[in-house]
């Protein structure tokens, strides 16, 4: 499996640094944190890629759901926190990532980034597994209390926005997307103990490159950065940067640091 994030500078918010190649003319803005840069190569890496987040269900709410299920398998299959700990939530981590996909602001205001309404395109076929029955608990149940307790609020243009999107949240669509990225993440990353140590050695090579990099350095001298997942039993990563015509190493920076860049 090959993630292509491109670096650059974020015209918006002046800020430099990476985003998903395909979703930078979507309007998503640049980061640099481990924790974005792991969510968008494991956890995300489907968009506008996987049929069933394609064409008109690409960029949708329904994106970011099944991300989260893709979360929930590795924090709860593969007993997995590191990625996560720095999360303040309220109650527990279930309630922090249905607040994070909460849509409060749309579903308040019509200010909507990912369209006006949850598109699912995967079937519910998936057993509710304990691992995640707790995401969707939390989710479906944060939705219910927004809808219960506000109205959707503007001019007539965005209170339609907000009301189409309320019409369009089901249990059924939220056990949907969460059992595809669960059992999709199940899949790229089988439950062994080689694999935990392999999500975790990835995930501090990624905090390792984030921290020994200046993302406005990198902007300008690099188009790329690629991760290379192998999936299987025994997965295997490897990170790259690349200026579009040289690849190099991207956890050694030696290997390019004296190269003559195109």
């Amino acid at each position: 499996m090959k993630v292509e994030l491109q670096f650059f500078e974020d015209d918006a918010t002046g800020g430099y640094g990476l985003a998903h190649r395909n979703s930078i003319d979507e309007g998503f803005n640049a980061f640099f944190n481990p924790i974005g840069i792991f969510h968008d190569i494991m956890e995300h890496y489907f968009e506008d890629i996987h049929p069933n987040f394609s064409g008109k269900y690409a960029f949708n709410y329904g994106g970011e759901i099944a991300a989260s299920g893709h979360a929930a398998w590795y924090i709860h299959g593969l007993g997995l926190s590191a990625r996560w700990t720095d999360i303040k939530a309220p109650n527990n981590i279930e309630d922090a990532f249905a607040r994070g996909v909460g849509l409060e602001d749309e579903l308040c205001y019509g200010n909507t980034r990912f369209g006006d309404e949850l598109l699912c395109k995967p079937r519910n076929i998936y057993t509710l597994h304990p691992n995640y029955s707790m995401f969707v608990t939390y989710h479906w149940y944060y939705w219910n209390k927004m809808l219960e307790e506000t109205t959707p609020r503007g001019c007539s243009q965005n209170v339609q926005i907000a009301n189409r999107l309320r019409k369009s949240l089901s249990l059924r669509k939220l056990e949907a997307l969460y059992g595809w990225g669960y059992y999709t993440a199940k899949k790229l990353v089988p439950p062994t103990d080689e694999n935990r140590q392999a999500i975790e050695d990835l995930y501090e090579d990624i905090k390792r490159f984030t921290q020994h990099n200046d993302p406005y350095y990198l902007v300008n001298r690099f188009k790329y950065f690629t991760a290379y997942i192998t999936p299987g039993n025994k997965l295997k990563y490897r990170f790259t940067v690349s200026d579009g015509i040289n690849e190099f190493n991207a956890l050694d920076s030696d290997s390019w640091e004296t190269h003559e860049l195109f």
